[in-house]
């Protein structure tokens, strides 16, 4: 182990090792682990108990790593080279009976060692070992820089095998009077212990005695030999407890026995042990409660207290631990590398997280990146913004939206007053009056369920065809790759083409296109008809394609690819850009595309999905309307679920003109999901929109 800190020979507390240590000399621990694990962990049964329970939960959480760009933004993944030894650090056991290990010495001993199997010094390790505390001793050296000149490992009586300071990671708790060890908990704890051991010899003295403390004998006349006689007779029927009890006759003048019960010393002593039980508990920072300690009741319940054991038990150890492998592990894997381990994984500290997120959502005058690393994630490019409430926008392209008055502010709030009502008069809006067919509460409803199943099915056929789409995408892109030998001189063009791309995403996709937006065209005539669309049964209806709405389709077809493909191109612009400038290898720059391209394939095809099919059923449906003679208005239907936008919510009933646009979120749409609108607008939304038909038309 390396003591960075100490860089100066001034330095006063290395002189103070000096002088105690001499070089060559071996420094011996104070400690008798063996002593201390045999008494406080083999045979009392809180240290057993707080020790198992910490190394378990601690040897369970999962861990990940990050690395930093260029753009000093901390990139997160699961798969690594350290990560894979960690989880296998040697032939003869798994990770976590490793870490369990690692962690049940530091709580027990006070030093954990952890020796790195290996051929060069500053490469990654073949294997990583754990050595028992009792078994090494540090060797002194007179380098100020470098206190520690090996370690010595010695097994029985064999002589000691000698280790490289820098093969040896040392994690220590801290000792205020040893420069070299750390400090046991069960030596702090030691008398507690003892207490508790003693006292649980002496109640299973007195359950060998049916737990009853001697009695008197008193009489007249009693006589030694009486005296003698009695213990005997005692002693055979009462003193062990696998004795078969017979009566006690006593022979003599007045002879009797009187038994005694507990005395105020007794109870004291048996009232004192459970105090003994909680001073055990508070040296591991555990809560006795865990532990079957019922009169204990500073928490409300049981969840409070697992929550307490990970903050205050398990999660200090644990921060402990991935400072020193990050000090001394993960920089023979390469700079700009941190390991950590996954704080969400743990189910206790869920409702925390939930009251924490909830509230840094709540907090508008925080910035996204402000908000990502009150979370413990990494910033974001372009996360240096305020969001409004107006679909959650930059607050800078606030002044970049349509916006026809800015009094209108007042619709987010619901609260529509009368000059913002004649505003949207002149805009065409009408407010829903209750006589037209499918105002009806139970009609909306009916109407949007109508519309949602289609749309869940529309999004299934949908995914599987991205899924496939930008499988295929990852495939080329890995292929080119293992064509290069060097990224220098390469261009994010060589390894994709956006304008090829986007042309296959026409071919790929016209067919899914072309197929629901028939199907909501035709749903949209039968709902200006009163009617609801039977998707499943759909074979071919009165709604043909007009030369027009085709070229919008392919439009809005060739629109959707270049924006997806744009994404795609722009991430790997941005990891080549990074790859070059740190002389990344093709394999590493591999792993960096796939992270951020392939590895988000699932999510992005169903947030795709949800936004593509919204627009493609809604555009249809309108154009569907359009058919219809009778049918000259539409009216906004919000899908009403927990996470509808505030705007879409008031937007709700509003009603235009079917060649009129909807003022929503300050942005004119024609339809839900209208490509038009911003992405904070339209992306993921499941509003819909039903024709006005019958009284108040034209209103």
């Amino acid at each position: 182990m390396k003591l960075p800190w100490i860089s100066r020979k001034e330095n006063p507390a290395y002189r103070g090792i000096l002088i105690y240590h001499p070089s060559g000399v071996a420094v011996w621990t104070g400690k008798d682990f063996a002593a201390l694990s045999r008494e406080g962990y083999e045979n009392c049964a809180t240290v057993f108990s707080c020790v198992k329970m910490i190394a378990t939960a601690g040897s369970r959480i999962d861990w990940y790593m990050s690395k930093l760009g260029l753009n000093r933004l901390w990139k997160e993944f699961d798969t690594h080279e350290a990560l894979d030894r960690l989880a296998k650090p040697n032939e003869y056991e798994g990770g976590i009976r490793f870490m369990e290990k690692l962690i049940s010495f530091i709580l027990l001993n006070g030093n954990s060692y952890i020796w790195k199997l290996q051929g060069a010094r500053t490469f990654p390790p073949n294997a990583l070992y754990m050595m028992r505390p009792d078994r090494m001793k540090i060797i002194a050296s007179s380098d100020w820089k470098n206190p520690i000149l090996r370690y010595d490992y010695s097994i029985g009586g064999t002589a000691p095998e000698p280790l490289r300071a820098e093969d040896v990671l040392h994690i220590t708790e801290f000792a205020p009077l040893d420069d070299f060890y750390g400090l046991s908990r069960i030596s702090v704890a030691a008398h507690h212990v003892d207490i508790s051991n003693e006292a649980n010899r002496w109640n299973f003295a007195n359950l060998k005695s049916d737990m009853r403390p001697p009695g008197i004998v008193t009489g007249k006349g009693i006589k030694k030999e009486d005296i003698d006689l009695f213990k005997k007779m005692f002693n055979e029927n009462y003193q062990d407890a696998s004795t078969k009890r017979e009566p006690l006759v006593l022979a003599g003048e007045d002879i009797k026995y009187t038994l005694l019960s507990l005395t105020p010393k007794d109870v004291e002593w048996l009232n004192g042990q459970k105090h003994t039980k909680r001073e055990i508990c508070s040296v591991f920072n555990m809560w006795s409660g865990l532990l079957n300690d019922h009169e204990n009741t500073t928490y409300n319940n049981q969840r409070e207290g697992r929550k307490a054991f990970y903050l205050e038990a398990v999660l200090p150890i644990m921060d402990i631990v991935r400072e020193e492998l990050n000090n001394w592990f993960i920089p023979l894997y390469g700079d700009r590398l941190r390991l950590d381990y996954d704080r969400d994984s743990i189910e206790a500290l869920q409702e925390e997280r939930e009251k924490k997120y909830v509230y840094l959502a709540a907090a508008d005058w925080l910035m996204v990146n402000e908000k990502r690393v009150a979370c413990g994630y990494e910033e974001i490019p372009n996360g240096d913004v305020v969001l409004t409430s107006f679909s959650n926008i930059p607050l800078e392209q606030i002044s970049q939206t349509v916006y026809i008055n800015p009094d209108l502010k007042a619709r987010g709030k619901g609260k529509i007053k009368s000059k913002v009502k004649a505003l949207l008069s002149s805009f065409g809006i009408r407010r829903k009056s209750k006589e037209a067919f499918w105002r009806g509460e139970n009609q909306r409803k009916a109407l949007w369920r109508n519309f949602e199943q289609r749309v869940r099915v529309r999004e299934r056929s949908f995914q599987i065809i991205a899924r496939g789409y930008l499988a295929r995408q990852w495939a080329d892109i890995k292929a080119k790759l293992d064509d290069l030998t060097t990224l220098a001189g390469v261009n994010p063009e060589t390894l994709f083409d956006a304008k090829a791309e986007t042309e296959q995403y026409v071919k790929i996709f016209a067919a899914w296109y072309r197929d629901h937006f028939i199907r909501a065209g035709n749903a949209g005539m039968q709902a200006a008809k009163g009617e609801l669309f039977n998707d499943a049964e759909f074979k071919a209806g009165t709604f043909v394609l007009t030369p027009e709405q085709e070229a919008k389709l392919r439009d809005m077809i060739f629109n959707s690819g270049t924006e997806v493909n744009k994404t795609t191109i722009t991430v790997i612009y941005e990891q080549l850009l990074e790859a070059q400038a740190t002389d990344m290898t093709v394999e590493e720059f591999t792993q960096e595309i796939w992270r951020d391209v392939a590895s988000f394939d699932p999510w992005r095809a169903r947030l795709w999905a949800r936004t593509e099919t919204t627009k493609v059923d809604n555009f249809g449906t309108d154009e569907g309307y359009k058919e219809t003679e009778f049918v000259d208005m539409k009216g906004w239907l919000c899908s009403m679920l927990p996470n509808s936008r505030p705007e879409h919510v008031d937007a709700d009933g509003d009603e235009v003109n079917l060649d009129e646009k909807f003022l929503v979120g300050g942005e004119l749409l024609d339809y839900p999901g209208d490509p038009a609108g911003s992405a904070g607008n339209v992306c993921n939304c499941l509003c819909t929109t039903y024709p006005v038909v019958g009284p108040g038309t034209g209103e």
